[in-house]
């Protein structure tokens, strides 16, 4: 009976949730909280909070995640032990504590192996695809993705499947195949745009920047870039809010327009900063420090380029 109940809060979940993301998903969660009892229905629900906090403050996600496990053990109850676990992987990758990610997305991949959740092993193939790809492996990070991209088609999964398109166009834009990458990209935004996923529908668009960034084509990247951040900004997306400002930084500072590429990038910081993202906060001071550099440079030589004009 106890699992027919937690279906059914998936679905209201689904229904009353669906079209919210970010901090008004998250208030909406936390709303419901209080009026739950110790059962699978509030481990639930504190895993959906942990996930809802990925891109807003993960150490509160880690919190609650952990409270989620607690009750999932102290019920026995195998898939709330593994749903569980990947959203404590979600919120650690986020932090960019890449060893604690790992080992908690492989506990969750054992148990729902384990209880042939076909749904959980789809999503977590595809997070552990997402950490293979923030730490430079690929090769790694495709295989994975393409495993949980044939999962997500035969479930029907539209999310997932997005989520899949979207890491595989990253990959193939790292290995420089631009017209594969956009090809992946394309559908993923596509599936995105019609499910009205707006979160998705960003972080396409934030990747396909940077496949025309990585072409040169400033113009066409920063408006994938302000489309995505516009989307951040409406679903209350922390994370991706930070994370297109200094994209959106680099191509000014490619364009050599500094000040505009300082502006965008010291957006950046505080949104980093407050997500414990050091990661982030790392690239976002270093693309600042490279600006004034490239700027004192330009100075530089526009000064002695004169001085030899007088001489």
């Amino acid at each position: 009976m106890k699992y027919i109940v937690v279906f059914f809060l998936v679905f209201i979940s689904s229904q009353l949730y669906g079209h919210k993301y970010g901090q008004p998903l998250l208030d909406s969660l936390l709303q419901e909280l209080p009026q739950q009892k110790r059962d699978t229905i509030k481990a639930k629900l504190l895993t959906e909070i942990s996930l809802a906090y990925e891109d807003i403050y993960p150490g509160d996600g880690i919190k609650s995640g952990n409270e989620s496990l607690s009750l999932a053990e102290a019920l026995h109850w195998q898939k709330g032990i593994a749903d569980a676990l990947n959203a404590l992987g979600v919120n650690y990758r986020r932090k960019a504590d890449y060893p604690a990610a790992s080992g908690y997305f492989t506990k969750a991949s054992a148990i729902y192996e384990q209880v042939q959740d076909k749904r959980g092993i789809a999503t977590v193939l595809c997070n552990r695809g997402i950490l293979s790809y923030y730490q430079s492996d690929f090769a790694g990070a495709l295989d994975l993705e393409m495993k949980a991209l044939k999962l997500a088609g035969d479930l029907k999964d539209t999310d997932l499947t997005a989520k899949a398109l979207i890491y595989m166009g990253g990959v193939y834009n790292s290995d420089w195949n631009f017209s594969k990458a956009l090809e992946y990209l394309n559908r993923a935004l596509k599936l995105s745009e019609d499910k009205g996923n707006a979160y998705l529908s960003a972080l396409s668009l934030g990747y396909m920047g940077q496949v025309y960034e990585s072409q040169q084509a400033y113009d066409t990247a920063l408006t994938c870039y302000f489309k995505a951040l516009k989307l951040n900004t409406d679903i209350g997306d922390k994370s991706g809010q930070g994370n297109n400002n200094v994209m959106i930084g680099c191509v000014y500072r490619d364009k050599m327009e500094y000040p505009r590429a300082l502006e965008f990038a010291f957006k950046a910081v505080p949104t980093d900063s407050a997500l414990g993202d050091k990661l982030s906060l790392g690239t976002d001071l270093c693309v600042i420090g490279k600006c004034y550099l490239y700027d004192v440079q330009v100075n530089e030589a526009k000064m002695t380029g004169t001085q030899k004009k007088e001489s």
